[in-house]
């Protein structure tokens, strides 16, 4: 029984992990504010997505895949600089804020 007691407090360990924290989201998001828009609602350079219409999970592709050089076009090299220092809970906190920014969500 108590090897039961201990997966599923394990599992929800997991779980609780992986959510972003929308707070720390959004002191991180100061940053990206400044081609973004105070409230993601900008097309960067007039070349990028509005992130605030972005899913959560197109997000964090996206931010991943610039990271590893598989996402992005003109504006590729600059959000390489901008995100290369982010790591995992950073960008899940981000994607937690970003999904709070658009008023019809």
């Amino acid at each position: 029984m108590k090897k039961i007691a201990m997966l599923v407090l394990m599992g929800t360990m997991c779980v609780v992990a992986q959510a972003g924290d929308a707070k720390r989201g959004e002191q991180l998001f100061v940053r990206c504010s400044i081609c973004h828009g105070f409230s993601g609602e900008k097309s960067a350079l007039n070349k990028s997505m509005i992130i605030n219409e972005m899913t959560r999970y197109d997000f964090i592709d996206a931010l991943k895949g610039y990271q590893d050089g598989t996402y992005g076009r003109d504006a590729k090299k600059q959000m390489q600089m901008a995100i290369r220092k982010l790591n995992d809970v950073d960008i899940d906190d981000l994607s937690d804020y970003v999904q709070t920014l658009n008023p019809k969500r």
